[in-house]
């Protein structure tokens, strides 16, 4: 019979951690007849460690750029992420998440699209997130995909 490397009435106990990530947004906001919208509206029971993904897509075409912020730490930002002669780059803002999120162009029917993935996730990773889309026309200046 296995027993654990410790004292005769010690016992070993394991807790399985979840994270609750809210991905805070409407499932499609509109400025006129201009949107952006994000997917999955929620996720919640996350394991630690394990990965997420956020689809972010705007109906506008040509956006400067996207950025990823999280809600409940003072609107921080995450990522931003610009295209420069034809190239996805991306600026890691929040050293937390350094190393640990991947930008991938999303299908669209429709505009632009990416999909963000934040992987090892961990307690402190818990929030809302929200995707900002940035544009050169002063008209416009962001979008949001959420109110």
């Amino acid at each position: 019979m296995w027993r654990p490397a410790c004292s005769r009435g010690c016992m070993m106990t394991a807790h399985r951690w979840c994270i609750l990530l809210g991905l805070l947004c409407m499932s499609e906001v509109t400025l006129s007849f201009r949107a952006a919208s994000q997917s999955p509206s929620t996720i919640d029971g996350v394991p630690v460690n394990s990965s997420m993904e956020i689809v972010c897509t705007t109906s506008l075409p040509a956006p400067m750029g996207l950025s990823l912020y999280r809600r409940f730490h003072n609107n921080k930002p995450i990522a931003f992420l610009y295209i420069e002669k034809g190239v996805i780059k991306k600026l890691t803002l929040d050293k937390a998440f350094e190393n640990r999120t991947e930008i991938t162009p999303a299908r669209v029917h429709l505009g632009s699209g990416f999909t963000l993935k934040l992987s090892l996730l961990g307690l402190d990773d818990t929030d809302l997130y929200y995707c900002q889309w940035s544009y050169w026309d002063k008209s416009i200046k962001s979008l949001e995909s959420n109110g």
